[in-house]
């Protein structure tokens, strides 16, 4: 477990612990060598040791929700695409010049669920609202499916054709193996 102390001995406060998650942050995108997922995983883990006792406090539902899944993430459930790396460098140069703790921790929300969450944001967009399209498996049919961040419009993964919104579906983030089953990705 990491100290709350840094190198002179002193507690950091929070603005001590969100430098070190933007060090973890930055170092992740110094080298594209780094966009593997086992590398991605424990740069999560080396961040959520300063951040999720701030966090938990803002977005109690989402931080129950990370812990379980970082606890069980399968480096082999995780594909990137281009866009994903793309997005994860906007976002990384943003929340390093954050001051405002709120937005702060939705930053580093969107970087969790950006490479956690397979997307194309600037190949494919809702036709209802133009939002990022998510890639989630229905658990109830087991297909995959796209998701809409913004407006929550579902459409078929295979064909890109509008199905409604949510209904009587279950869905968790599709896996590396159900995006390839599925000819998404190769």
């Amino acid at each position: 477990m990491k100290s709350d102390k840094n190198n002179k001995g002193d507690v950091m406060n929070i603005y001590g612990h969100l430098n070190k998650v933007n060090e973890i942050f930055l170092d992740l995108i110094s080298q594209r060598s780094n966009f593997v997922p086992l590398v991605i995983i424990n740069k999560f883990k080396d961040s959520w040791v300063y951040i999720e006792k701030y966090i938990k406090n803002a977005h109690p539902n989402w931080t129950i929700n990370w812990n379980h899944t970082l606890k069980s993430l399968d480096p082999n459930d995780l594909a990137f695409s281009e866009d994903m790396i793309k997005d994860t460098f906007k976002r990384v140069e943003k929340i390093v010049k954050e001051r405002k703790v709120k937005e702060y921790f939705k930053l580093y929300i969107s970087i969790v669920e950006g490479l956690t969450i397979f997307n194309r944001s600037y190949e494919e967009s809702c036709d209802v609202c133009q939002g990022e399209l998510q890639y989630y498996t229905n658990t109830i049919s087991n297909t995959v499916l796209k998701e809409c961040r913004t407006c929550g419009c579902l459409y078929n993964s295979k064909n890109g054709n509008k199905i409604g919104s949510r209904g009587a579906v279950s869905l968790r983030p599709a896996t590396k193996s159900e995006l390839l089953s599925q000819g998404i990705i190769e």
